[in-house]
């Protein structure tokens, strides 16, 4: 997840170096309307399928899991074929409101060729997320981890050099969608074959009472399907409802930038939005490690423990997470001329979505909780209301303080979404947040870093010799501090309880 997480943040400096703001906003919004389609086509079924499979690995109920992921997949290819279909057909339209500074003709052209990709990487996502819920993590790692995004910036990189344009370079970055539906569909397919009983087809006018397989399972008649099909979307339609508020609360902000200002301030914005996601490679790959134990324990009502394991994995959220955030909030300028000079105009947006991150990674994979917890409906309404107030606040703010608008909008629907969540899993699951240890973990990240880098930079002031400077004290007072607390702190204990389980 590290190297995925480096190579998407080298992709994003060299697309936004190599052309400039106003071209690096064309490929963002391209990239973003790309996303918030293939996403909410997903429809949820990548964690439905997840949560379905895990539970039944932990307690019983794998001769369903065939049919369930028929259920799930083939709506998903369907509809993201018709939906193919309705992008191509729409591209004008989609063109004239999200990408006005550019010509229709060449907006169309640049959003019909990313309209085929979209089913592709809807399936995928489902693929890979089946593959966790029998508890490999490592299709995740091997093809959304590392290798789309290394041949990604690969392809991009050459798209660039052989001057190919935008278009080119949007391909460049499309192409590795196809290569990772490939692999997610053979990996898939072999764990598939391994893990799952051969089941016998289904006779729906039989009675369920006189039919048995070999193997002394009961065949699927016509009603159990249904009600198969029931309970999965059941839980799946709020997760997909959420899923796509999730998605465009975080890509819709650079559409509406471009739309509302200019490609210009669109590519600022998404350089800006981009950096502040780099620590978020840590929630995902705790959710990876610890979606599955929640789902199984939660399954079994083994709340205390699942209390536990939540409230451990966010305290090793927040020591991994909260120094570069920190830094980032205290450097903006530094941090963003990365980019090139032009970049720094989004420092004050930087730091509020710094500070925003602060608390979607001190609330750890909350969401996650909910979810495995079987409570998507409730999680859905969190992600209305966040996106609700994204937009109300992007269009009062947008047009009066540009993209400084947009981050605040940002960061209101994260505390949101993270907050509401917190209460309803206290209410709800009567699950306590936060354990006992998370207040002094909160304190030596903050001393270490945040006074570090704030007493440095009254030194040095906001320079590069000065962000290094207090990176490296701050690392040799926070290693030293975990060293000395290690006992207190628990952490060798923090590390085993991450540890992926058998089921």
């Amino acid at each position: 997840m590290v190297t995925g997480a480096l190579l998407s943040f080298a992709l994003t400096v060299l697309v936004s170096r190599w052309l400039q703001p106003s071209g690096a906003g064309g490929f963002f919004e391209l990239i973003a309307i790309f996303t918030i389609l293939s996403q909410t086509f997903e429809l949820g079924a990548d964690t439905g399928l997840m949560r379905w499979i895990s539970r039944a690995r932990a307690v019983g109920g794998l001769g369903d899991v065939r049919w369930i992921v028929l259920i799930a997949l083939v709506p998903i290819l369907v509809i993201g074929c018709v939906a193919a279909g309705a992008i191509w057909v729409l591209a004008p339209d989609l063109a004239r409101v999200f990408l006005h500074e550019m010509s229709p003709a060449t907006g169309a052209a640049d959003i019909r060729m990313i309209a085929p990709l979209v089913p592709f990487a809807s399936l995928s996502a489902c693929l890979i997320d089946g593959a966790r819920g029998f508890g490999r993590m490592w299709p995740n790692l091997v093809i959304e981890g590392l290798g789309k995004p290394a041949t990604r910036i690969g392809l991009v990189f050459a798209a660039l050099i052989l001057g190919l344009g935008l278009r080119g370079v949007v391909a460049a970055w499309g192409l590795p969608v196809i290569f990772g539906l490939v692999a997610a569909l053979l990996i898939f397919s072999r764990i598939f074959r391994k893990e799952v009983p051969v089941a016998s087809v289904p006779d729906p006018a039989a009675d369920l009472a006189d039919m048995t397989a070999n193997s002394g399972q009961p065949f699927l008649t016509a009603g159990r399907l249904r009600a198969l099909s029931r309970e999965f979307w059941a839980f799946t339609a709020p997760r997909a409802l959420q899923g796509t508020f999730q998605v465009v609360v975080l890509w819709l902000d650079v559409l509406l930038v471009g739309a509302i200002l200019t490609r210009y301030a669109a590519g600022v914005y998404a350089a800006v939005s981009r950096v502040s996601l780099i620590g978020t490679f840590a929630l995902e790959g705790n959710r990876l490690a610890i979606g599955p134990q929640l789902s199984a324990l939660l399954a079994r009502h083994e709340y205390d423990r699942a209390a536990d394991l939540y409230q451990t994995a966010t305290r090793w959220l927040v020591l991994a997470s909260w120094p570069l955030y920190i830094v980032f909030a205290v450097y903006p300028a530094v941090v963003l001329g990365i980019f090139g000079s032009r970049y720094t105009a989004g420092s004050a947006s930087l730091v509020v979505l710094s500070l925003a991150m602060l608390i979607n990674l001190g609330t750890g994979n909350v969401t996650a909780v909910l979810l495995m917890g079987g409570k998507s409906s409730w999680s859905a309404i969190n992600a209305a209301a966040a996106f609700a107030i994204n937009i109300a606040l992007n269009l009062i703010l947008l047009p009066h303080i540009g993209i400084l608008g947009a981050a605040i909008a940002w960061a209101a629907s994260i505390v949101v979404d993270n907050v509401s969540a917190m209460v309803e899993i206290r209410w709800v699951l009567g699950m306590a947040p936060f354990g006992k240890g998370y207040l002094p973990v909160a304190a030596i990240t903050v001393g270490c870093f945040g006074v570090t880098s704030i007493a440095v930079r009254a030194l040095l002031g906001q320079t590069l010799p000065a962000l290094a400077a207090a990176v490296a004290v701050g690392l040799a007072v926070f290693a030293t501090v975990l060293y000395l607390a290690r006992t207190p702190l628990q952490v060798a204990s923090l590390y085993a309880s991450l540890r992926p389980r058998g089921s």
